[in-house]
C-alpha cells in the first residue's frame, strides 16, 4: 500500500464501534502470534536441546509415481487457463478492462487455479490408479497433521512479519496489486473478493503446486528411473491400484533418528495390514520400479543403509522454497521472508507427506493479512481527510496496522 494509513483517534473509534471490533480482533491476532511463538519456540528448544529428539518426526514414505510430464502440464494450464477464464467471463459479467484487472478478475484467475488442482487431482489418480493421499491430500492422522501446521505457522508467520519489517526499512517499496486495488476501492464486495483469492484459492493452489507436485516430483527422483522421472510409472496390471493410505506406503522397522539434526526421521512401526511377508516382498520386486537392486532379506533388525535410502531427501524442501519466493517476484523485497517461509512449508511437507499444514500455514499467513487489509479499508473509508494528533494508543493501532498489512 502506497497511501499511509489515516490516523485512529479517539473521536473516530467513539463514531465508529465496528472499527473498534475490528482492532480488537486484529490487536488479539497479533497477541495470540506473539504468545504462540515464545511457547513454539520454547518448546522446540527443549525438544532438541534438553530431550535430543528431532522437532519434527518424517512419516512413513513411498516415492511418487507422477513425472515431470504432470509438472509441465500444470504450468501450462497455470497460463492458459486464467486467460480462458477471463475471457469467457467477460461478456457473461459484462466486466470492463479495470475489473478484470481489479479484485474481480483476480478472483476469476485464482478460481481457476482450484480448477487446476481438481483436474491434476483427477488426472494422476485415474493415470496411476492412486488415491488422493499419494498426492498429499491424506486424511490418516488429519488432527495431527492440522497440529503441526498451527505449530509450525507461529513458529515461522511472526518471522515473515518481521521480515518484512526489515524490507519495509529499504528504499524499495512493496507492491501488490490485488492489495492496491482493494485498497483503492475498498468496498465490501472487492475485498471478500480478495479474501477469496488470497486466503482461500492462494494456499490450496500454490501447496498443492510447489509442495504436492513439484517437492513430491523431486524428492522421488533418487528412488526411480529416468523414463519414470520423465513420463511418470504407470502401474501394469489392475492389481497395482495403491489407495495411498498408510498401509501402502514403503516401511522400515525401528528408530534411524540417530544425530542427522532436528528434521531426523523416526520411522514407527507399520500397521498390520500393511506388511507383506518377505517372500511376497522379493515375488514381487522384479516388477516393482521403486525396488533395489539386490533383495534384502527379513531380519530382526533393518539395516541403516536402508532405511536411509528410505528417506526422502531434504535438498528439494530448499529448491521449492525458493521457487515459491520467486513467484512472488515484483512485490518489492517479500520474496526474501517468503523463500525462507517456503523452505520452512517445505520441511513440514518432507515430514508429513501432506498439503494440510502447508495450507493451513498459508491461510495463517494470507489470512491474518486480509483481516488487517479490512480494517484498513473500513478506516479509509469512514475517516476524514485531515484527522488531528493521536493518542498513544492510536499510534499503536496505526503501527499495528502497517505491520500487518
Amino acid at each position: 500500500m502506497n497511501e499511509p494509513v489515516p490516523n485512529v483517534t479517539p473521536e473516530l473509534l467513539q463514531q465508529h464501534p465496528l472499527l473498534i471490533i475490528g482492532i480488537l480482533l486484529l490487536t488479539g491476532v497479533f497477541l495470540f502470534f506473539i504468545a504462540g511463538s515464545l511457547s513454539a519456540w520454547t518448546w522446540a528448544a527443549i525438544r532438541w536441546f534438553g530431550a535430543g529428539k528431532p522437532l519434527l518426526s518424517v512419516a512413513d514414505w513411498t516415492p511418487r509415481k507422477w513425472g515431470l510430464v504432470e509438472i509441465i502440464a500444470a504450468f501450462c494450464m497455470a497460463i492458459v487457463m486464467p486467460l480462458a477464464t477471463l475471457l469467457l467471463s467477460r461478456p457473461i459479467w459484462t466486466l470492463s478492462d479495470e475489473q478484470l484487472q481489479g479484485p474481480p478478475g483476480m478472483a476469476l484467475s485464482s478460481g481457476s487455479y482450484l480448477l487446476i488442482v481438481a483436474a491434476l487431482v483427477v488426472w494422476i489418480c485415474l493415470r496411476y490408479r492412486l488415491g488422493p493421499s499419494h498426492i498429499g491430500f491424506t486424511s490418516e492422522q488429519l488432527p495431527k497433521a492440522l497440529l503441526i501446521g498451527l505449530v509450525a505457522g507461529l513458529m515461522m508467520i511472526p518471522l515473515v512479519y518481521l521480515g518484512n519489517v526489515l524490507t519495509m526499512l529499504t528504499s524499495v517499496k512493496y507492491e501488490h496489486p490485488l492489495i492496491d486495488s482493494v485498497t483503492n476501492d475498498g468496498t465490501a464486495t472487492n475485498y471478500l473478493l480478495a479474501v477469496f483469492a488470497a486466503a482461500i484459492c492462494a494456499p490450496i493452489a500454490e501447496e498443492f503446486l510447489f509442495r504436492g507436485l513439484i517437492q513430491g516430483w523431486l524428492q522421488s527422483i533418487p528412488f526411480k528411473s529416468l523414463p519414470d522421472n520423465l513420463i511418470g510409472y504407470i502401474p501394469t496390471s489392475l492389481g497395482n491400484v495403491d489407495s495411498g493410505d498408510a498401509g501402502t506406503e514403503m516401511h522400515t522397522e525401528g528408530s534411524v533418528a540417530g544425530d542427522r539434526g532436528p528434521f531426523a526421521s523416526e520411522y514407527s512401526e507399520p500397521p498390520e495390514q500393511g506388511k507383506a511377508s518377505a517372500e511376497q516382498l522379493n515375488a514381487a520386486i522384479d516388477d516393482n520400479p521403486f525396488a533395489f537392486s539386490e533383495r534384502i532379506e527379513h531380519t530382526e533388525e533393518m539395516p541403516d543403509t536402508y532405511a536411509q535410502q528410505a528417506l526422502p531427501p531434504i535438498w528439494p524442501s530448499f529448491v521449492t522454497g525458493i521457487l515459491f519466493g520467486l513467484a512472488h517476484w515484483g512485490y518489492g523485497l517479500s520474496f526474501i521472508p517468503l523463500s525462507l517461509l517456503g523452505i520452512g512449508l517445505g520441511i513440514v511437507y518432507r515430514a508429513t507427506h501432506s498439503i494440510w499444514p502447508c495450507i493451513l500455514i498459508h491461510f495463517m499467513l494470507n489470512g491474518t493479512s486480509m483481516l488487517a487489509l479490512g480494517v484498513t479499508c473500513y478506516l479509509r473509508n469512514v475517516a476524514p481527510s485531515e484527522t488531528p494528533e493521536s493518542d498513544a494508543a492510536s499510534v499503536a493501532a496505526n503501527a499495528l496496522l502497517k505491520l500487518l498489512g
